[in-house]
């Protein structure tokens, strides 16, 4: 499977397990005004709004307890399996992940 269609995957998996009353989940409806409420709500989103997520560091702010942890775990696995360059230890990246 190409890395493209496995970072989408492990996206929408992320945005589906997040609570919607959250300040993380309005974030996102305020970050993607463009993006329809059923999109959001399954987790569907391109290639550059996962890297705008991934840059946006009061995203990052406003996680806490598990989603923090599985919010880190994507982006290692973003940046060290599925990017250019693989990490020397990206069974353990993908483990953690999971």
């Amino acid at each position: 499977m190409p890395s493209m269609h496995l970072q989408l995957f492990l996206m929408k998996y992320f945005v589906k397990a997040m609570y919607q009353e959250e300040a993380t989940f309005t974030f996102l409806r305020e970050t993607f005004p463009r993006l329809g409420e059923a999109k959001l709500k399954e987790g569907i989103f391109i290639g550059p709004q996962i890297r705008d997520l991934i840059k946006d560091k009061y995203f990052n702010m406003l996680l806490q307890g598990d989603e923090k942890t599985a919010w880190g775990s994507f982006k290692f696995v973003v940046k060290g399996v599925l990017g250019n360059r693989r990490a020397q230890k990206y069974g353990e990246l993908v483990n953690n992940l999971v």
